[in-house]
């Protein structure tokens, strides 16, 4: 991991976010380097555990597949064939929110948690959720997140940029009016942080290429959001291990 994307989680986040819940991470799905910011997150918490904090990403899961993942990265023995399943099923998807990585970084929260206390393990929990429309899908989703509020101190959201907006999109009157998930959590209790790439791939239903403004991409002053990190090339993510056979034994 680079030493100038430590230093930008380290400036963007970490030195922010004291006494806020919510902490909004606005990605665009399918780049490596998304991942990699969480995993800066945990190596932060690991050396400071001095607050109880998890994980949610937009994963669409049922009930009974988010109950393994938790399982999984509290350390406790799950299903091989059953969690792999899980992984597979995520993968299959091909939107670019979970990946390789994503499985790696599961593994680690589980290491991870393996020296913590019950007290102090880090949590996880996924949020993506039907909805009638596009705003309800939102409005549900951030109930979602809302309704983890008292098991935790704080709370990193991984989601799409659009969705971690803290601001409405147009006019309620305007048929086009968005209302994101950033903008429905209490705004006191909420830090939103954009990801920008000035160039390089991601996977959304394949490897796609970034536009690259010449120079480098420009980033404006966007309102909607409390900072900024900066990625100077977006590598894409990988689906090719989340297929591998299974076994039934316990893990």
């Amino acid at each position: 991991m680079s030493r100038n994307l430590i230093d930008e989680v380290e400036q963007k986040i970490f030195n922010k976010i004291s006494r806020k819940k919510y902490i909004l991470i606005g990605e665009c799905h399918g780049a490596k380097e998304n991942v990699k910011i969480a995993n800066t997150l945990v190596t932060f918490f690991v050396k400071n555990p001095f607050l109880k904090i998890a994980f949610a990403f937009e994963w669409h899961v049922s009930r009974n597949d988010e109950s393994i993942l938790k399982k999984y990265v509290s350390n406790e023995s799950v299903n091989d064939k059953k969690y792999r399943g899980v992984l597979k099923h995520l993968a299959e998807n091909k939107s670019g929110v979970f990946s390789d990585q994503h499985a790696d970084f599961l593994s680690k929260l589980r290491e991870t948690n393996q020296t913590f206390s019950k007290k102090h393990k880090i949590g996880l929990f996924c949020f993506d959720l039907s909805g009638k429309s596009w705003n309800d899908r939102d409005k549900r989703m951030a109930g979602k997140i809302e309704s983890q509020e008292k098991k935790f101190d704080m709370i990193f959201i991984f989601t799409g940029n659009i969705h971690a907006r803290k601001k409405k999109i147009l006019p309620e009157n305007d048929k086009n009016y968005l209302a994101p998930l950033g903008s429905l959590l209490p705004r006191k209790k909420t830090f939103s942080v954009k990801i920008e790439y000035l160039e390089g791939s991601i996977f959304n239903y394949g490897v796609k290429k970034l536009f690259k403004v010449s120079g480098g991409r420009k980033i404006s002053v966007d309102t909607a959001y409390d900072n900024f990190i900066i990625i100077h090339k977006a590598t894409p993510i990988t689906l090719t291990r989340c297929f591998e056979p299974q076994s039934d034994c316990l893990i």
